[in-house]
C-alpha cells in the first residue's frame, strides 16, 4: 500500500510538472533571463557589488532531462548572473556576521491564503560550497521578515527546511512534528552543472502545500503551514546567505520564472 501511495504521488507530480511547463508559463507572469544586462527587474538587490551579468559557462546541463544524471540541451539564454560572496564587512547586512549575503529579491503582488505561486530557476556552482549552511532560496514575509521555508546547500547536499510549520505531512505519510531539520534532501549536487529547481507553493496558515522538482523530476510533496500571517505577503530571495566566512564562493543564476494562479 505504501508503495502504491508513493507511486500515485510521484505520478501526479510528474503530470503537474508537465502542466506547469506547458501551461502555467504561457499564461504570463514574471521572468528574468538577464538578457537586458541589468538588474532593474528585481524588487531589491542585496550587495550588488557581488553581482555581475556575464556570458554563462556551458557546464554540464541537466535541464529538462529524464534523470538527474543525464546531460541534455544548452541553457535558454546567453547571459546569467554570477553572484560572488566575500567575508568583507561590505557583504554583511547591517554588520551582522550571521547575515553574510549576496541576493536578488522578487516580490509578487499577492501571496494570500488560497493562492498558489510557482517559481523556477536555473543555477550552477563553479565549485561546491563548503559544508557550512548556505541558503540559496527562501520565502520571507514583507512585514516581520520571517522565513516560511528555504532551500540550502551544505557541500553536495541540497535540503528543504521549514521555519514556521509545527507539523508536516511528507509524500502522503502520517503527520509528524517539524523539528526545523531537513524535510527533503539530495546528496548529489555537482559543480559545473546546471540545475533547474521548481517550487510550487499553495499559501495557507494551516494546510499549505509545497511541491518541488529538479530538472522536471518530482522530489517531494509537503503539506504544512506556508504563510507567516494572513496579512503579510511573501517575497523570494535567491543567491547566497551564510555565516560570515573568509572563503570566496559563487553561484550562477538564470531563467527565473514566477507565476500565480
Amino acid at each position: 500500500m505504501k508503495q502504491g501511495v508513493h507511486f500515485f504521488i510521484k505520478s501526479t507530480l510528474v503530470i503537474l510538472s508537465v502542466l506547469m511547463s506547458n501551461i502555467c508559463w504561457s499564461a504570463g507572469g514574471w521572468q528574468e533571463t538577464f538578457a537586458e544586462l541589468n538588474l532593474d527587474n528585481w524588487s531589491y538587490v542585496l550587495h550588488p557589488q557581488g553581482i555581475n551579468i556575464l556570458p554563462k559557462p556551458a557546464g554540464l546541463n541537466l535541464i529538462n532531462s529524464e534523470s538527474i544524471s543525464d546531460i541534455t540541451s544548452e541553457p535558454s539564454s546567453n547571459y546569467g548572473a554570477l553572484l560572488t560572496i566575500k567575508g568583507e564587512q561590505s557583504y554583511l547586512w547591517r554588520g551582522i556576521e550571521a547575515l553574510n549575503r549576496v541576493e536578488l529579491q522578487h516580490k509578487p503582488t499577492h501571496t494570500r491564503p488560497g493562492q498558489t505561486t510557482t517559481v523556477s530557476w536555473q543555477f550552477l556552482l563553479p565549485q561546491l560550497f563548503s559544508e557550512d549552511t548556505h541558503q540559496i532560496a527562501y520565502w520571507e514575509s514583507d512585514k516581520t521578515y520571517r522565513q516560511s521555508y528555504r532551500l540550502q546547500l551544505n557541500g553536495s547536499r541540497m535540503s528543504l527546511v521549514s521555519n514556521i510549520a509545527k507539523s508536516v505531512v511528507i509524500d502522503g505519510e502520517a503527520a509528524q512534528p517539524n523539528t526545523k531539520q531537513a524535510l527533503w534532501y539530495l546528496d548529489d549536487i555537482k559543480a559545473n552543472t546546471w540545475y533547474t529547481v521548481t517550487l510550487e507553493t499553495y499559501w495557507s496558515m494551516t494546510e499549505g502545500r509545497i511541491m518541488m522538482a529538479i530538472n522536471n523530476q518530482p522530489q517531494v510533496h509537503l503539506t504544512l503551514q506556508t504563510l507567516v500571517a494572513h496579512d503579510e505577503n511573501m517575497f523570494i530571495q535567491l543567491g547566497i546567505l551564510r555565516e560570515r566566512a573568509d572563503r570566496v564562493e559563487s553561484i550562477w543564476l538564470d531563467n527565473v520564472k514566477v507565476d500565480h494562479f
